[in-house]
């Protein structure tokens, strides 16, 4: 069926060829409403990935009353975009309503992907112990149901990464990383190895970190995916960076900013405007880098704005 193969498509990372069964499939679907609903979820997912944000926002109205697992999967997709564009607090509103559609239905893969989701939410809010309990709920449900457990293991690893805890962070992604293997999903694959590069690079360990960054800088690009490769330019302009290649990693720095400000990914934005400013310092262009930290003083407060809505 379309719908699975939409599904194999985006567990590959083929986003382009995702949209193309899932374009064509509700184009031939139009009397069953419920598999259109379930090929725009997958649809918007895989918009997203490539960086085509208002086609990944054309989500259907998530009505309860047509279909409660759907209404929570829309309700869920959203709330991920929403805390990908900053936009917390709604964000929040549509997780804990998705929430609790999932739990009345009690369909454990459902509720499964919405800790992740409401997982990563708290991780932009920076509420580290909210993250957590997230991923030990979606372990749990994982556990219960006999469910893939790469997610929940990566929202492990990147708890003990964010508090500095490199041995534990990477006891859990490499065990992220067997379980999407498992699960033959070689793009999440790459997306774990650079969260061990990240690893290697707090352990100050730069070769192993350049080789994980680079390995998932070509899977990104390999795959459209601008979601992703605005982080991998960055990581890989942080170890140039370190090694005093400062011309180096302002252009991994620059393309890093250029994704991310058209993805409206505010948090990455003053962060990698923080890196440019480190970097022109590096290299005694204090105009350059005064510019970037006044930018970055003026998205951070947005960010923090938000953040503090959703509080």
């Amino acid at each position: 069926m379309a719908l699975e193969a939409a599904i194999e498509a985006y567990k590959h990372g083929d986003w382009a060829e995702a949209v193309r069964i899932c374009e064509k499939a509700i184009a031939e679907s139009a009397g069953d409403e419920l598999q259109v609903c379930r090929l725009r979820l997958i649809l918007s997912q895989s918009n997203w990935a490539l960086g085509r944000i208002q086609e990944a926002f054309a989500l259907p109205a998530p009505t309860d009353e047509r279909d409660v697992e759907i209404a929570a999967r829309i309700r869920n997709q959203m709330g991920f975009l929403l805390a990908q564009t900053g936009k917390f607090q709604e964000a929040k509103a549509e997780l804990q309503e998705a929430l609790r559609l999932s739990e009345a239905v009690g369909i454990g893969t459902l509720t499964f992907g919405i800790q992740i989701t409401r997982a990563t939410l708290f991780f932009y809010l920076t509420d580290y112990d909210s993250m957590l309990a997230c991923g030990r709920a979606a372990l749990a449900t994982a556990e219960k149901s006999d469910l893939p457990r790469g997610s929940a293991y990566a929202v492990m690893g990147k708890n003990f990464m964010v508090r500095k805890q490199w041995t534990e962070a990477i006891a859990w992604y490499e065990r992220a990383l067997l379980a999407f293997e498992a699960d033959d999903s070689p793009f999440y694959v790459d997306r774990i190895r650079s969260e061990l590069g990240c690893c290697y690079f707090g352990r100050g360990e730069l070769v192993k970190a350049m080789e994980f960054y680079t390995e998932a800088l070509h899977s990104s690009e390999k795959a459209g995916a601008l979601a992703s490769m605005h982080t991998d330019h960055a990581n890989i302009g942080a170890v140039h960076l370190r090694r005093g290649e400062y011309a180096t990693s302002l252009s991994h720095f620059r393309k890093a900013l250029e994704i991310a400000s058209a993805l409206g990914d505010h948090i990455s934005v003053g962060k990698w405007l923080q890196n440019l400013s480190l970097a022109y310092r590096c290299m005694g262009d204090t105009m350059q880098a005064t510019s970037c930290d006044l930018e970055a003083e003026r998205i951070n407060r947005l960010v923090a704005q938000a953040r503090a809505a959703a509080s």
